[in-house]
């Protein structure tokens, strides 16, 4: 961008936001779009867990995992986004029970 004459750099700066802008816009679809398959994880892992444990946090941290699997998705690497989701959305609500250690050891085996 150094040698750009004012016109060319201030077009390449446009470029730029206008890449970054459409990017943000497809994340945000990819993330409307798969939301549903956080609760639905969440309702396969919740089977597995004693009745006093707040699902809602559970949707929390798939929620989280879905935003960041959204951002780092890379459609160059051949995988469906639904594909990479659903194993990020998944390793995110495992991280959380671990996080919160009064889950058995056993339960993690049963949700494995």
């Amino acid at each position: 961008m150094g040698d750009m004459m004012p016109a060319e750099a201030k077009r390449a700066r446009v470029n730029e936001a206008y890449a970054q802008q459409s990017r943000a816009l497809v994340e945000e679809k990819l993330i409307l779009r798969h939301l549903p398959m956080v609760r639905h994880i969440v309702q396969k892992v919740a089977a597995h867990l004693p009745r006093r444990w707040d699902v809602e946090d559970l949707v929390s941290a798939g929620t989280l995992g879905l935003v960041r699997a959204a951002r780092q998705f890379d459609p160059a690497r051949g995988t469906e986004f639904s594909t990479y989701a659903y194993i990020r959305i998944r390793g995110a609500v495992i991280d959380e029970l671990r996080q919160r250690s009064f889950v058995p050891s056993s339960v993690h085996e049963r949700i494995r």
